[in-house]
């Protein structure tokens, strides 16, 4: 099994309203300041033994967004716009993102949350058929 150590600058402090439509968030807190755009949420499938596997086609990117604590990040897993706010309590920062999606998600058994660093990329982007490789006749 491969082990990746947790992620310490950003911490979830919870899901809230689960299931429930146009609701149904997850609420975040830097512990440092950072780029947003190093993170990204998972929805994954919880194992017998603990373990998270990610489920395909199901990742959330933060975007490009430098945040300070004590900001807020509010991640509505509906559809919407961005907007930043001050909390109504405190007067600190409140970001709010939007994942897009047109179902609930986070209501469901055996399914966690994951909230992941990115650490490399490689980018490849298609190449036109004139300049592919032809295969050799053999000759």
């Amino acid at each position: 099994m491969y082990i990746i150590p947790p992620v310490h600058e950003l911490s979830v402090v919870g899901i809230f309203d689960a299931g429930v439509p146009n609701r149904e968030r997850i609420v975040l807190r830097p512990t440092e300041p950072l780029n947003l755009a190093a993170f990204a949420l998972l929805l994954s499938v919880r194992g017998a033994d603990d373990a998270v596997t990610p489920i395909p086609d199901q990742f959330f990117w933060f975007g490009e967004r430098w945040v300070n604590p004590p900001a807020w990040i509010v991640v509505f897993t509906g559809p919407g716009e961005y907007r930043e706010g001050a909390h109504q309590s405190t007067g600190e920062p409140v970001i709010e993102l939007h994942w897009g999606r047109r179902t609930v998600m986070l209501g469901v058994s055996g399914l966690a949350l994951s909230l992941v660093r990115l650490g490399a990329i490689t980018s490849h982007s298609a190449k036109p058929a004139a300049y592919l490789p032809r295969p050799s006749s053999g000759r």
